[in-house]
């Protein structure tokens, strides 16, 4: 929990920082080709750095929740390998999908802890964003899919669908070795098989 609430307070404070600056700050420390070569200190400040009001609470928000359960089956190396691999391996990916771009967020390591929690903690609760509780691994599973079919059928072009994806995948790596292939497979079929009962019980209720 300290760990998570100390990246949450950085945050804060960089954005506090960020909107009493005379410069352009996400220029200036966000991530891009151009700013890896000339200023690769930006690889690691641009994970800090949030674009607006909105951006910084809605991370912060799904940070809180997903990393504090992820931070309860981890060490603190361990936590931390998960959520700066997972902002390395998204900035990775970013290269191919915007190449042009200054990318800021943390989006792609908060996807990282997402994808741990959906194999380490699939049963743990949230109340954001839908107000009543629903376990991790449901609303991690959610979060993928929706990912997915905006990264390849058009979403919101400031947002890097890509840079999530890749911290999805180096997340959900990371449980699959902790836990096991087998046991994690399960969880992903367990939590799939849920869903969809979940929601043929929806539809029948709606009819």
């Amino acid at each position: 929990m300290k760990i998570t609430l100390a990246i949450v307070l950085i945050c804060v404070l960089v954005y506090i920082a960020m909107i009493h600056s005379q410069s352009n700050f996400i220029d200036a420390y966000g991530f891009s080709y151009n700013n890896m070569i000339h200023k690769p200190w930006t690889i690691v400040t641009s994970i800090f750095v949030h674009a607006d009001i909105n951006h910084l609470v809605s991370n912060m928000l799904v940070l809180i929740f997903f990393g504090v359960a992820v931070e309860k089956e981890l060490n603190p190396f361990e936590f931390l390998l998960v959520f700066f691999g997972g902002a390395f391996v998204g900035e990775v990916f970013s290269f191919f999908f915007y190449p042009n771009s200054v990318g800021v967020g943390a989006s792609a390591a908060i996807f990282s802890i997402i994808g741990a929690a959906i194999i380490l903690t699939p049963f743990d609760m949230s109340i954001y964003p839908y107000i009543i509780p629903i376990p991790l691994g449901i609303l991690g599973i959610l979060y993928a899919v929706y990912n997915i079919i905006a990264m390849f059928y058009g979403g919101n072009p400031s947002i890097a669908y890509a840079a999530h994806f890749g911290g999805l995948l180096f997340g959900l790596y990371y449980g699959f070795k902790k836990k096991g292939s087998k046991e994690s497979v399960l969880t992903i079929l367990y939590l799939t098989a849920l869903i969809l009962i979940l929601y043929a019980i929806y539809i029948y209720l709606g009819k």
